[in-house]
């Protein structure tokens, strides 16, 4: 079993793809939350409810005693918890921030530009 790290960034799936989406391309973890603090975050009741029926046979049903994670992704904060991640698809990444300058950029060009960085799911600024 992968050991998150705070402030590192991963790649990974999810089991329940039509409820989480199906991966996570450079999330950062910034916390590591019990059942208690994540509700702050989510309403990881519904959630649960939606999940658990995509989840390995004999995963546990009890969701209080799963662990969860907060992870800054597209600018989103996002929990997951550590029973709805595909264990053997968890890749820590770099992480790396690069500046990209666009040079005589009609705003159509910008809009198509954007709209293909979140396919890619990078995270951006535009400023």
């Amino acid at each position: 079993m992968t050991t998150f790290t705070i402030n590192k960034h991963y790649n990974f799936s999810v089991y329940a793809n039509s409820v989480l989406g199906s991966s996570y391309r450079n999330a950062k973890l910034v916390s590591i939350l019990d059942y208690y603090t994540a509700l702050k975050f989510a309403n990881i009741e519904l959630l649960q409810r939606q999940i658990y029926p995509y989840l390995p046979p004999n995963t546990p049903s009890d969701h209080t005693k799963y662990t969860y994670y907060l992870f800054k992704y597209n600018d989103m904060n996002v929990v997951l918890a550590d029973a709805w991640i595909e264990q053997n698809s968890i890749e820590e990444t770099e992480g790396l921030n690069y500046t990209l300058k666009l040079n005589n950029v009609t705003s159509s060009q910008l809009a198509t530009i954007r709209d293909q960085l979140r396919l890619l799911g990078i995270s951006f600024t535009i400023t």
